[in-house]
């Protein structure tokens, strides 16, 4: 099973997620460690504005869904099943 979480800053995906990882044994693929990786590879310092201009980036050119979709590759390829 996969579940996408989507929130505004402090809605509470954090509780949400560390509730399913603890009681569910959810694996967990963030967006923000995604693009912090870009950001990093980039050379560049994991600022607000840096991951929001690689984030636009990324989007440009691929596609506007590309971050979800390469999260979601990762869930499929990890088996989009609970870890026991």
């Amino acid at each position: 099973m996969i579940i996408g979480i989507t929130g505004t800053i402090g809605a509470g995906k954090g509780m949400v997620v560390e509730y399913l990882k603890a009681t569910r044994g959810f694996a967990h693929f963030s967006a923000r460690r995604f693009i912090t990786r870009e950001v990093e590879k980039r050379g560049l310092s994991p600022t607000r504005d840096a991951m929001k201009a690689v984030a636009d980036d990324l989007r440009a050119h691929h596609a506007p869904s590309y971050i979800i979709e390469e999260l979601y590759r990762q869930a499929v390829s990890h088996g989009g099943e609970r870890r026991h």
